[in-house]
This record gives C-alpha cells, structure tokens and sequence, in this order.
C-alpha cells in the first residue's frame, strides 16, 4: 500500500537550481536537529533540504516501535523514503537534480550504511544520489560483515562518516573502514546524538549508547559537511 511522505521542504531564496540534500532523521524521529539546526545550516550554504518524516508518515512514534522489530523492514522502508524524496526534489525547478546527497542520523545511517550504498540502489526515476553522509551510524550488521563494510567492494558515490569519539558502536564499526571512497572523521569527546539541543544531560540511546549534546562538536561537523558537500556536489 503506498505510503504519502510527511516532510520538511527547507529553501535559499532565489530561483536557483540549487543543490540539494535529503535528511534522514534518528530513531528520535524529526527533532529540533532535523527540523532546524541542519535545514538551517545547510540553507544557509545554498542547499534545498528535505527532512522526510518515516516515522510520522506512518503514524509511528519514536523508537522503539514496529519500524525497529525487524531490521529488514526498517531498511526497505527508510531506503524507499530516501529515494522518493530524491525523485521528489529532481521534479522540482529549483533543484538541480544532479547534485543531491542523503544525510542519515544514527538509524538514518544505518540505513545510508547498510542498505543504501551496500546494494547501489536507485530510485523509481532510475536517480541515484551524488554523495552520503553518516553521523553516528553503524557500519557493519553482526560478524558476517566483519568489522566496517567489508562487504562492499565499490560504492555509487563518495560517502563521510562522521564518528563521535564516545559512542563505542560507531566507533567500532565505522573507524576500521578503509575503503578509498569514504572519508572518516572522529570527533574528540563527542557522543552519540551529539547535534540533539534537547540532549542537554547525559542519556542512553535505544541502542545502548550514551547520548549527550555537544555544541563544540556541531559546530566542527558542520565545517566538514559543508567542505565536503562543496567538493562531492560541485
């Protein structure tokens, strides 16, 4: 049964064709960071952004939640919102649908990291995205994969994971990675959810991780993402 995506169109001023970027969000589902801070920033350096709504689409809330009982499901659910989105943005006249990259957020990079990239997927339209990053995702799915994405052996587009320094899964799993298309930052004292305002004191995550908001490490992200959508959408 089709589903109709909820979501954030977030736009500089003038006619363009920009480029453009798709969020997607946490299991925290749409907070201030996909709401706000990111379209914000990212409008701000001349981007169209679209922050899709997977779980309020489908009238879920946050985790935990039936999106999460069975990882396959999440992963179709969430690529096929990504692609939508990404054929959404190229119908539109002031998006260059040639430069747009997918931004994924802990299970948002799950997604990016272990279903995207991995399967060189493309959308109903046949479009594929020009670049993709992960903020404190996972990068590997058990020890089948072994440590990081062993199990893919070229990528459609240049990726960035980005790894706070705290937060042992994605450390674990993300900083082994090799691959010559993905670009690894660790982020010093930094922890999972770290772009969440609303994390002003230390919790845990759904998936056991220590969650703590960090302004010095948002604001470091921030500069690499915008130099490395600069050199990937050029």
């Amino acid at each position: 049964m089709p589903v109709y995506l909820h979501g954030q169109l977030t736009k500089p001023e003038g006619a363009g064709p920009f480029p453009a970027v798709v969020l997607l969000h946490s299991c925290g589902g749409m907070m201030s960071h996909v709401r706000t801070f990111w379209p914000n920033e990212l409008k701000s350096a001349g981007y169209v952004v679209l922050s899709i709504d997977s779980f309020g689409s489908r009238g879920l809330p946050r985790c935990p939640n039936r999106i999460m009982s069975r990882s396959e499901i999440h992963l179709a659910w969430m690529t096929g919102d990504a692609y939508g989105g990404l054929d959404y943005l190229a119908s539109l006249p002031f998006v260059d649908p040639g430069r747009v990259a997918v931004i994924g957020f802990s299970l948002g990079a799950y997604v990016v990291n272990l279903d995207m990239t991995p399967r060189n997927m493309r959308s109903p339209e046949q479009r594929q995205f020009k670049a993709a990053i992960g903020f404190y995702g996972v990068c590997a799915s058990g020890p089948a994969l072994g440590p990081g994405l062993s199990a893919l052996v070229e990528s459609p587009y240049p990726m960035l994971e980005l790894i706070p320094a705290l937060d042992e899964k994605s450390v674990e799993t993300c900083a082994p990675l090799t691959q010559p298309w993905i670009e690894k930052h660790i982020l010093p004292r930094a922890s999972h959810a770290f772009d969440f305002p609303e994390n002003q004191m230390a919790m845990t995550s759904v998936m056991g991780s220590r969650i703590s908001y960090s302004a010095e490490a948002t604001r470091e992200s921030s500069v690499l993402v915008r130099e490395f959508l600069a050199r990937t959408l050029r």
